[in-house]
C-alpha cells in the first residue's frame, strides 16, 4: 500500500494505492483501511470489506479521503488484510498534513482628513483563513510614515492565539501634534515567528491649519478719564501652518461698543 505523496495540504484528497497479491491457498479474508495519528488514534475509517482472494488472485484498490479541516502533523494510513485466524498482512504508510499559514488583513482610519493636535483613530481586523492550524504569537506591528516615507510612528501586539478562521480586531489612537501638514500612511503588519504573513495600508491627510488664540492684559480694571494705561496682548499660534497679515487691536466702549482707540501690526 502506499499513497500518492507524502506532503498533503488541507481540503485535498489523499489516494491511496492498494494492491493484494494471494501466492497460497483461497482465502476468505476482510480488508480494513484507516487513518491514524503518529500515536496511533484513529482519525478515520476508510473501508472495510470482505474479499475472497483465490490462489494467485491479484486485486488492486484506490480509496481517498480528503484531508479537510484535519489539523496539521504527522498521519499513517494503516492498512490491514485479515481473516477468522488474525491477521494475515499489515502495512503502515506516513504522510504529513502541512499546515495553512494564510492571514488576511484590513485597517482603516476614522477619516480622511485630520488637523493639527487631532487624535488619529486607526482600525485593524486580521483573520486566519487557513483551515487547520493555529496561529500562535501573531505579532501585529502598526507603522505610521510621513510624505517622505519616514516612519514616524511604530506599535506592535502579540495576539497569543488565532484559530482557523477565527478573526480579530485592534483599535488605536495617534495624535498628529504639531507635525507638518501633507500626506501620511498608516501601515499594519502580520508576522508569525518573524516571517511577515500580510501587510495592509490606509493614507490619511494632516491639513494646514493655523489656531490663534490670545488675551489682553491691563495693570488695573479701573482707569480713570484721561489716564493713560498701557495695554499688553499676546496672540498664540498653536497650529501646524504658519500665518501673516495684520493684528488688529482695539479699545471699545463694553455697553455701546464705541472704538476708542485701534492698534496694529504687521
Amino acid at each position: 500500500a502506499g499513497s500518492g505523496s507524502l506532503f498533503y495540504s488541507s481540503r485535498q484528497a489523499v489516494t491511496v494505492d492498494i494492491s493484494l497479491m494471494n501466492s497460497g491457498p483461497a482465502q476468505v479474508l476482510t480488508l480494513e483501511m484507516a487513518v491514524e495519528d503518529e500515536l496511533g488514534r484513529s482519525v478515520a475509517n476508510l473501508a472495510s470489506q470482505q474479499l475472497e482472494l483465490p490462489f494467485g488472485a491479484v486485486k488492486n484498490f484506490k480509496p481517498q479521503w480528503n484531508t479537510g479541516t484535519t489539523f496539521a502533523g504527522n498521519y499513517r494510513l494503516r492498512v490491514t488484510a485479515k481473516n477468522a485466524s488474525g491477521i494475515l498482512a499489515e502495512q503502515l504508510v506516513p504522510f504529513v498534513i502541512l499546515p495553512d499559514v494564510m492571514v488576511t488583513a484590513q485597517i482603516s482610519t476614522g477619516k480622511r482628513n485630520y488637523g493639527a493636535n487631532e487624535n488619529v483613530s486607526v482600525g485593524i481586523s486580521l483573520k486566519n483563513t487557513g483551515f487547520n492550524n493555529i496561529l500562535m504569537s501573531v505579532a501585529v506591528t502598526t507603522t505610521i510614515f510621513n510624505f517622505l516615507g519616514d516612519v514616524i510612528y511604530q506599535s506592535e501586539k502579540v495576539i497569543p492565539s488565532l484559530w482557523p478562521g477565527m478573526q480579530s480586531s485592534l483599535a488605536k489612537e495617534w495624535n498628529t501634534g504639531l507635525l507638518p501638514p501633507g500626506d501620511y500612511r498608516v501601515q499594519t503588519e502580520i508576522s508569525v515567528g518573524g516571517t511577515r504573513l500580510e501587510t495592509a495600508s490606509a493614507l490619511f491627510t494632516i491639513d494646514a491649519e493655523a489656531i490663534l488664540s490670545g488675551e489682553v492684559a491691563l495693570p488695573t480694571s479701573i482707569i480713570l478719564s484721561g489716564n493713560q494705561v498701557p495695554a499688553d496682548y499676546t496672540i498664540r499660534n498653536s497650529g501646524n501652518a504658519g500665518i501673516s497679515g495684520t493684528l488688529q487691536a482695539y479699545i471699545m466702549d463694553s455697553k455701546t461698543l464705541e472704538v476708542w482707540a485701534i492698534d496694529e501690526k504687521t
